[in-house]
């Protein structure tokens, strides 16, 4: 901002507009979306998703059914067996059970923006293979808007 003489806090940076691949490029790009990479970040993703459905299943009540036979010397005198019904309920578990759920969310958070960048990279990667002029335009393009001066 000094070279240019103008205040730092009046420079906005402007958003790099999307790379518009020319039409010959459009199959590359919809191989990319198959990549091994591109694949199992998106599998990783889902895999965190069905993580927090099965986290914010525990608040589910559970029911068993534990059942034994003991066989003894003369089956078919003595028959000895028992049977358990167990019904869980998590009534104290709120706090680590909420917990665990929030972690998987940050989780999935942070594997959609990595599965993001890959697909950017990987589609950037694609075109400027294909087209070398992209690329020098993107790398020449300027990325510092001047402010505009306000008239009051």
């Amino acid at each position: 901002a000094s070279l240019l003489r103008i205040p730092s806090d009046a420079l906005h940076l402007s958003p790099a507009p999307p790379v518009v691949a020319p039409s010959s490029v459009q199959p590359f790009l919809d191989k990319m979306k198959r990549r091994a990479d591109i694949r199992a970040a998106e599998l990783t993703e889902q895999r965190s998703r069905e993580l927090i459905t099965a986290e914010e299943r525990a608040w589910w009540p559970a029911i068993n059914l534990d059942a034994n036979a003991y066989a003894v010397d003369d089956p078919n005198r003595h028959r000895d067996w028992d049977m358990l019904l167990r019904f869980n309920m998590p009534i104290f578990d709120g706090g680590r059970i909420n917990s665990r759920v929030a972690e998987r969310q940050a989780e999935l958070g942070r594997r959609q923006s990595e599965t993001a960048e890959r697909a950017r990279v990987a589609e950037m990667e694609t075109v400027h293979a294909l087209h070398p002029p992209l690329l020098q335009a993107e790398i020449s393009r300027p990325r510092v808007r001047r402010p505009v001066p306000r008239r009051d």
